[in-house]
């Protein structure tokens, strides 16, 4: 949460520039905005944790960051490791330039649609009567300093009872993984079954949305920030990161660990966020203080990634974040477009199995290639992918190299690919991206990895337009970013096939056997182990 306010809940003391996380009975210091640069006056005016990485914010007046001036309309991307920001959503580029049009409040779905609520009545193309009581939904075409793409009403507040008095304004929100709808309000609200004050959250949970929204709301508060001290400070921000029981109405003072960073990966039932627009995501190297490095996603193969409830509103625009999955449970290959197994040196075998039951076990006796192929992605201009891969002690000499992952725009031209060695006695991996001069951009190092299964995640982007330089990839392994590649001219660049597997440059002396498991590639969010 952020408020409007400075203030003290549970022994720990916050600026309005900060976030505070709370876990049902103690409270933490989750981002420290002044150390990060923050001025007294760039109170978090909304927020949202898009990614392990990346914090998305606006604030209420203009704030000067690392040269760059952001308004109250924008929405800035924050790099926790890196601990710069950066523009995700600008927001004159889509009809947001009055002042009744700064956002005050800020989701991103799974599928990469953005949220807002603004502090007056917005007007923009293809939303007419929008209110403050209102959610907009924005689906990017391109996000950061270029930002385009078309608006549609997701949350039509005055249909469930929040346009009754002045005060009704959203200026917090969340939506959870069940398509629940968490809410705040400038001032007093009340609706069917449930009122409460600015300090409080409530929670719709919606049986329609879109022009015509209809909901259930919980007759329970589900934070009622009185009971913590708080009445007359406004929440103007929130974020659910883990499910969870309402919390208690008698907190508890027991102030937690301030800005304790972690490398510990806890999955959980929300979806992740990712994101990126990072068109963001971008994540390189890191500031201190630095919030908790918690990714929250689980690894299920087959499963889509839609927010919302089941009755999604037809006016909007119903794009898929998943691209392919594919967990190898059905004990064959079928799942993918095509496969090269040169008779048999790749199979699906359990012995294999990384995640589940099954695995892809590839066969190197010779300097064949052996890989499955997806032709599934259509000409993506961000592309997100994630596997294990298990070197299974197999013998190389030191130096040999070959890619074992790699992108293509059309069906033969390399734009993104993984790169495998031994050096030492060590295994490690890097990767690399390609320009639009044809010049292959590599990670700055190797990374060692242990003889045992690991995730390898990636997050490529194409540059948003010609000159703008923008593009960029970035490695995580088992979930710890590794490198971070941006500036990068390769806007004519696309993703529409990726491979997986022993892919070019075997040498002589790498023979032996590996594992690969749990593929999964998606368009904007976070994908995790």
């Amino acid at each position: 949460m952020s408020w409007t306010n400075d203030g003290t809940i549970g022994s720990v003391a916050f600026a309005n520039e900060d976030i505070l996380r709370f876990d049902g009975s103690t409270w933490t210091m989750y981002f420290d905005g002044s150390a990060v640069g923050l001025p007294t006056a760039a109170d978090i005016f909304a927020f949202h944790q898009l990614d392990a990485d990346t914090i998305l914010m606006s604030f209420v007046a203009n704030v000067t960051l690392g040269g760059v001036t952001y308004t109250p309309r924008d929405i800035v991307r924050f790099s926790v490791t890196a601990g710069t920001f950066s523009m995700y959503f600008n927001g004159v580029d889509v009809g947001l330039s009055a002042g009744a049009e700064n956002i005050d409040a800020l989701e991103v779905l799974p599928d990469g649609k953005v949220l807002i609520s603004t502090t007056g009545n917005p007007t923009v193309t293809g939303v007419t009567g929008a209110a403050d009581e209102d959610i907009l939904a924005f689906t990017p075409t391109t996000l950061g300093n270029t930002t385009s793409g078309t608006w549609t009403i997701y949350f039509d507040g005055s249909d469930v009872g929040l346009a009754d008095t002045s005060g009704e304004d959203v200026d917090a929100l969340d939506v959870t993984a069940n398509g629940n709808i968490y809410l705040s309000t400038l001032n007093g609200f009340a609706v069917t079954g449930v009122s409460g004050a600015d300090e409080d959250v409530f929670v719709c949970v919606p049986t329609s949305l879109g022009n015509t929204t209809a909901c259930n709301y919980s007759t329970t508060l589900f934070f009622d920030g009185s009971a913590f001290g708080l009445s007359g400070n406004d929440v103007d921000a929130i974020h659910i990161i883990a499910a969870g029981s309402i919390p208690t109405a008698t907190p508890t003072n027991t102030p937690g660990p301030t800005n304790t960073p972690t490398r510990t990966p806890t999955p959980t039932n929300t979806p992740t966020r990712t994101p990126t627009p990072t068109a963001t995501s971008t994540n390189t190297a890191g500031p201190s203080p630095t919030p908790t490095r918690t990714p929250t996603s689980t690894f299920t193969p087959t499963a889509t990634n839609t927010a919302g409830p089941a009755s999604t509103p037809t006016n909007t625009p119903n794009v898929s974040d998943l691209i392919f999955a594919d967990g190898f449970e059905s004990g064959s290959l079928g799942s993918w477009t095509s496969n090269t197994n040169d008779v048999g040196d790749l199979s699906v075998t359990p012995a294999a199995a990384l995640a589940g039951s099954q695995g892809l076990q590839a066969v190197i006796d010779d300097a064949t290639a052996v890989y499955v192929t997806d032709d599934t992605p259509n000409a993506e201009p961000r592309y997100r992918a994630r596997f294990y891969f298990d070197p299974n002690s197999i013998p190389m000499t030191s130096g040999d190299a070959h890619y074992i992952f790699k992108g293509f725009v059309d069906a033969s031209t390399e734009v993104l690919r993984v790169e495998f060695r031994q050096s030492s006695g060590a295994y490690q991996i890097r990767a690399a991206l390609l320009d639009d001069g044809t010049t292959w951009i590599n990670t700055n190092t190797w990374y060692t990895i242990t003889d045992a299964p690991h995730s390898i995640e990636l997050d490529w982007r194409a540059a948003t337009a010609a000159g703008a330089n923008n593009g960029g990839l970035t490695l995580w392994i088992d979930s710890v970013q590794q490198a971070d590649l941006t500036g990068v001219d390769n806007d004519t660049r696309r993703v529409d096939r990726a491979r997986l597997g022993a892919l070019s440059g075997i040498d002589a002396g790498t023979r032996g056997t590996y594992y690969f498991d749990a593929f999964v590639s998606r368009r904007q969010t976070y994908i995790g182990p």
